[in-house]
């Protein structure tokens, strides 16, 4: 069974678990790897002995992409990463934002049906609610849909894809990543995206000179430049290459989350 070369490792997995019980040790290469799928073994590892499995492991896409393992996901365990939880704790995850853009939500899935319910031809809907999906997460993120969708929706779909890299777990092989040019293309749609990032983030610093730094809404954006600007009791300070990062996983985590407010609301 190829667990690299599947098309979704996930189900290879399951097959795996059904056949070998709820824990299981892989060899991925030269890494070593436990395998756990159930509810109690997993609550062990991510929260009784969270300190000990906090780490994840070092992946070539994932250091291009994330400034050197600068996001929350990847960051090693550390006064960094414990920083950046607390933001996302503190300022990211709780009530009163996800009350403040329930309008966003609801205008968008009105856009939807209203959409739907013009159209003469058959739909994708698949499509139509991954899109449905992209923009509330635009204009939560960024106050506003983006201008150039293509850069922002291929870094959604490469970052919630599940991926094995022959150089991810062989690492003496990493020459086949260049060799191939995967390494370029990688370090090609990290440049995009950061530019995407710094036309984005640069407007919003210009709207906050403008509006003497309190706009009427804040968006994840504004609520980043704002944490850097007055210090937010930080241990260490938030860069523009601390924030870019920081946009990239909240935005994974609001794929996600969002379809089930849909749903629920």
């Amino acid at each position: 069974m190829n667990l690299f070369m599947h098309p979704t490792p996930y189900q290879t997995l399951n097959d795996l678990a059904m056949k070998y019980g709820p824990i299981m040790h892989l060899k991925l290469g030269f890494v070593s790897t436990i395998v756990v799928s159930s509810a109690e073994l997993a609550k062990e590892i991510m929260k009784t002995h969270d300190n000990v499995f906090c780490n994840r492991p070092k992946l070539m896409s994932r250091k291009i992409l994330t400034n050197n393992y600068s996001d929350i996901t990847f960051a090693p365990y550390g006064t960094y990463w414990r920083q950046l939880k607390k933001i996302c704790i503190v300022e990211l995850s709780n009530a009163k934002i996800r009350d403040s853009s329930r309008f966003i939500r609801e205008e968008e899935v009105k856009l939807l049906v209203e959409s739907i319910s013009k159209s003469v031809e058959p739909i994708n809907l698949v499509e139509r609610l991954f899109e449905l999906n992209y923009n509330i997460i635009s204009r939560i993120t960024f106050g506003e849909k983006l201008d150039d969708e293509l850069g922002f929706r291929m870094l959604i779909t490469e970052g919630t894809a599940i991926r094995f890299h022959i150089d991810d777990y062989f690492p003496t092989l990493g020459l086949v990543g260049k060799l191939t040019g995967r390494t370029k293309r990688l370090e090609k749609r990290k440049l995009k995206l950061s530019r995407i990032m710094d036309k984005k983030i640069q407007h919003h610093i210009e709207q906050r000179k403008v509006e003497n730094n309190k706009p009427q809404r804040e968006c994840l954006v504004d609520v980043l430049l704002r944490l850097q600007e007055t210090g937010g009791e930080l241990d260490q300070p938030l860069t523009i290459d601390n924030i870019k990062p920081l946009l990239i996983v909240t935005s994974f985590s609001y794929l996600h989350l969002n379809a089930l407010y849909i749903f629920l609301s």
